[in-house]
């Protein structure tokens, strides 16, 4: 390849080695678009790639219907009517883009789907990122309240007198038990 390109023998001039590589450069360039056009011309969508296709549109346009609702979720009989008609578009060859923007010229409003404003688009990530800073912070807080209650001391046992009182009362009753029962209640 070097010696066809000219760079083995230095004597040959420059614009002979750039004519060769455009030569080449054009060369490939014909194959690629010759392959291309080839792999077109033979992939046609199946049915059920445009049956997907169809659906994939009917879901992300929205109802001008059914505000709030796409296409696809929509139960009015005009949503249904437009569904036919992206599945015949799509039937007919007619690009991803190419639907959108007639589905669109058909109604006033805006059916895309996408935030009309920054504020649309930033604020449910900004209100979802406040929220889970708060739940840290109340998570937080309890996990230290619940640490500093089992800190504190629980109270003391009774020990000394209270004990020896218990002992002799228990002492007692064990003997009416053993003289000839307990007929009286022991508060």
């Amino acid at each position: 390849m070097l010696r066809w390109m000219g760079l083995q023998n230095r004597s040959r001039s420059l614009a002979q080695v750039l004519r060769r590589l455009s030569l080449l450069g054009t060369a490939l360039l014909f194959l690629c678009v010759a392959l291309n056009a080839w792999g077109q011309a033979g992939s046609t969508e199946t049915e059920d790639e445009q049956d997907k296709r169809s659906m994939i549109i009917s879901r992300t346009t929205m109802s001008p219907f059914c505000p709030g609702r796409t296409l696809d979720s929509c139960p009015s009989p005009n949503a249904t009517q437009w569904r036919r008609d992206i599945r015949e578009m799509v039937e007919k060859g007619m690009s991803t883009e190419e639907i959108r923007v007639a589905i669109a010229a058909r109604s006033e409003a805006d059916i895309s789907g996408e935030p009309s404003t920054v504020l649309d688009a930033v604020l449910p990530a900004a209100a979802t990122g406040v929220a889970l800073v708060l739940l840290i912070l109340l998570l937080r807080t309890l996990v230290r309240a619940r640490a500093a209650g089992s800190a504190r001391q629980l109270p003391k046992k009774p020990t000394g007198d209270d004990d020896q009182a218990l002992d002799a009362r228990l002492d007692a009753e064990l003997k009416k038990l053993d003289e000839g029962g307990l007929d009286e209640k022991v508060d």
